[in-house]
């Protein structure tokens, strides 16, 4: 555990001396002793920082490389900060950018010791897990710290529905030739929809079976399935299955976190859909409705781009496009360890 000096308040008074210390467990557990509430409201926002995003991405890419940690001051969580690599060169989380999550109503220069100390025990981490390259949230307040360093900067586009808006005007947003299709969907197809309440394994392993089938293989373990299956019946996602004809052809699983639901695995029937049957459309617009009697506030189709790595992921990103009008852009910035330590050696 490492400690730094007092943190002033917003009256510049010293109150308090922080602590850093690495999660060994898992947040739940390792920051139980400590007023934690907010901080972990923050992380449940985003599916991507729930404690299930964790736990399913450990059994998705079999690592176990848990390098989180967090400041304290012997009392309440004042920053947190996500790193589990998935690469033996980038310090990542699963492959997404390192984020720091900061508490509220703490002072600028409380701000900014926080930040240095993390900054510190981030890089000593890099160096002791040979990490060459940090891949960095640049919207997060790290950025500040990091932008000279950065040797890259990279973009991605998510399309999002803001779903505080009517059915009708969400509509509006959907691609007109789509709307059609949606009808069709509606009066053709019979649904099923798997939750906390509704539904059953037998169902969810049609769905995986289903998945299978149309990828001709199997992408994932049969692990990362029921970790999302335990997921849902816990309360915090949907799978919507449309059959034609009493034969399971389209599914839809949503996940997510206290705010925002996230468009996590889609599936048809290639067969039917090379025939113009429009088996897919419906599932996705229900998945938009059932989040928003969930009083959810943002439904994330996932990422449109702007790089892909096959014709297939940029024909999935115009489809997903067509449901929404919106988009929101993060950026995330690539770092040398070699940089961070000149750009430092130049602010001292």
């Amino acid at each position: 555990m490492r400690s730094a000096g007092g943190i002033l308040n917003s009256a510049g008074v010293n109150i308090t001396t922080l602590h850093i210390r690495n999660i060994e467990k898992n947040f739940r557990e390792d920051l139980g002793s400590y007023d934690a509430a907010k901080i972990l409201q923050d992380l449940k926002r985003e599916y991507f920082y729930s404690d299930f995003f964790c736990e399913y991405s450990k059994k998705y890419f079999n690592s176990d490389k848990q390098l989180s940690f967090y400041v304290h001051n012997n009392k309440s969580i004042l920053a947190v900060v996500l790193i589990h690599p998935i690469d033996q060169n980038k310090c990542t989380y699963f492959g997404l950018p390192v984020r720091l999550f900061l508490a509220e109503n703490i002072s600028i220069e409380a701000q900014k010791n926080i930040r240095g100390l993390c900054k510190t025990h981030l890089e000593e981490i890099m160096q002791k897990n040979n990490l060459k390259e940090l891949v960095l949230d640049l919207d997060s307040s790290l950025g500040t710290d990091y932008y000279q360093a950065g040797n890259a900067i990279d973009y991605n586009i998510d399309a999002i529905i803001d779903l505080k808006q009517t059915p009708e005007e969400i509509k509006l947003g959907v691609r007109k030739s789509y709307k059609s299709l949606i009808n069709w969907g509606q009066k053709n197809l019979s649904v099923d929809i798997i939750d906390e309440k509704s539904g059953n394994k037998e169902q969810f392993d049609h769905f995986r079976e289903l998945h299978i089938t149309v990828a001709g293989r199997e992408t994932r373990s049969k692990e990362s399935w029921d970790c999302q299956f335990d997921w849902i019946k816990s309360g915090h996602g949907f799978v919507v299955l449309a059959k034609l004809q009493g034969e399971l052809v389209s599914g839809v699983m949503n996940l997510y976190g206290t705010d925002e639901v996230y468009y996590g695995v889609g599936v048809n029937r290639r067969d039917l859909m090379a025939k113009k049957i429009a088996i897919g459309h419906y599932p996705i617009w229900l998945s938009i409705l059932e989040a928003q009697k969930r009083n959810l506030k943002i439904y994330n189709l996932g990422s449109i781009g702007p790089n892909f790595h096959s014709d297939k992921e940029r024909d999935i990103a115009l489809f997903k496009k067509g449901f929404s009008s919106q988009i929101r852009i993060s950026h995330s910035l690539k770092v040398e360890l070699a940089k961070t330590e000149n750009a430092s050696e130049q602010e001292a």
